[in-house]
């Protein structure tokens, strides 16, 4: 890939997750404000996990941020054949995804907690507290198979 040249764009259908092999990738999201870079990926980088795993649209856009970008793809039948064929590899696999998902998640929870008041006596209203709740046991809970 070369740079400005896009992954995967915000709402695609999920087809693969990608390992960022060389170069890197910026994640995107379009919001009130315009586009906004959420995240720059190098090499070594898992992306596009999210999408593949709940087979909902992506939420975010992958853009070659580097001069260029060598990435390798897995497919939801890759990993399917995995499975069947060489199931440790499947497993180290998921792993992989599990621990880049925690990883965004302890990231996403630092975030919120800087963004709480402290000190103040105050508290995050319970209805958005039992929300990121809701959220974190979805996260980890409702993948189907």
């Amino acid at each position: 890939f070369t740079q400005g040249e896009h992954l995967f764009k915000e709402g695609d259908n999920a087809s693969a997750l990608f390992l960022v092999v060389d170069g890197s990738v910026d994640i995107t999201k379009k919001g009130d404000g315009g586009l906004t870079t959420l995240a720059t990926h190098g090499a070594g980088a898992i992306i596009g996990e999210g999408s593949l795993v709940t087979q909902e649209p992506r939420s975010a856009a992958a853009v070659v941020s580097s001069a260029a970008a060598t990435v390798l793809s897995v497919t939801w039948k890759d990993y399917k054949d995995l499975l069947q064929h060489n199931p440790t590899v499947a497993f180290k696999l998921m792993h992989a995804i599990a621990r880049v998902l925690a990883g965004r998640l302890r990231g996403i929870n630092a975030k919120l907690t800087d963004l709480m008041p402290h000190g103040s006596g105050h508290a995050a209203p319970a209805a958005q507290l039992e929300e990121f709740a809701r959220f974190k046991q979805r996260l980890f809970s409702d993948w189907s198979f």
